[in-house]
């Protein structure tokens, strides 16, 4: 009995030391990035209702998300950066950015890109950005804050 309470500790522990190692990788990924880019952008998502689409398609999760910021992909971007709280930091300057609304399945990796658009846009210095779309005109806008 002791032994299993051992183990279990013991996975605790070392779950909870890669969760910090993770966590302390990703600050550093973000604190290089602003180092490169010390005048950026960040760029928030319009949350999406649920309730705008009718109940036969509403199987996993609506989102609206940016694919590529000129001409790359988001993930490998230099001028881009992902953080998880549904933001992304972007270099100031004009940027080619290609926005999706998606239905992300759970089960499966494979995204259904509902529709999608290139956007140039300049991104300001300090500055606080949405994404929004409309769902009828399949259009998206890129607001101020």
């Amino acid at each position: 009995m002791i032994g299993v309470v051992v183990f279990l500790i013991v996975c605790i522990l070392f779950f909870l030391f890669t969760l910090g190692i993770v966590f302390f990788i990703y600050n550093l990924k973000i604190r290089s990035w602003k180092r490169q880019n010390p005048e950026y952008a960040v760029v928030y998502f319009e949350k999406v209702n649920r309730n705008d689409y009718p109940k036969e398609n509403v199987i996993g999760t609506r989102c609206i998300r940016i694919s590529h910021v000129d001409g790359e992909y988001l993930h490998f971007s230099k001028k881009a950066l992902f953080c998880f709280n549904n933001k992304i930091l972007i270099a100031k300057g004009m940027h080619e950015v290609n926005v999706q609304r998606v239905n992300q399945y759970y089960k499966s990796k494979i995204d259904n890109v509902l529709f999608e658009e290139k956007i140039e846009f300049n991104f300001r210095a300090n500055k606080q950005y949405i994404v929004r779309s409309d769902r009828e005109l399949e259009h998206f806008k890129i607001e101020e804050l």
